[in-house]
């Protein structure tokens, strides 16, 4: 049961870290895009941006499919342990019947 809170902590860490990436993202490319304009009207190479702006590095997507893998393991086998235990329930109801 532990790994499976701590699977989820991390995915959820990630997912943090993706909406992150996604924010300062678009933040970049809007100061991008407004120095472009900017070096339009000013007559300048509006590829320069490269000198003075950087894209943020992507978080790793292997990482979270490793993790969504993890949970979706844990979760067949509570699946099949719930299964296994009703089972065991429904021989006990039925032997007591008797």
């Amino acid at each position: 049961m532990n790994h499976w809170i701590d699977s989820i902590d991390s995915l959820n860490h990630n997912l943090g870290n993706l909406n992150y990436f996604q924010r300062n993202l678009s933040r970049e490319v809007t100061k991008i895009n407004q120095f472009k304009h900017k070096a339009k009207l000013e007559g300048k190479d509006p590829n320069d941006w490269r000198k003075q702006y950087r894209l943020p590095n992507a978080p790793s997507k292997m990482e979270n499919l490793v993790i969504s893998s993890l949970i979706q393991n844990y979760c067949v086998d509570l699946e099949n342990t719930v299964a296994l235990e009703q089972a065991k329930v429904a021989g006990v109801e039925k032997a007591l019947e008797l």
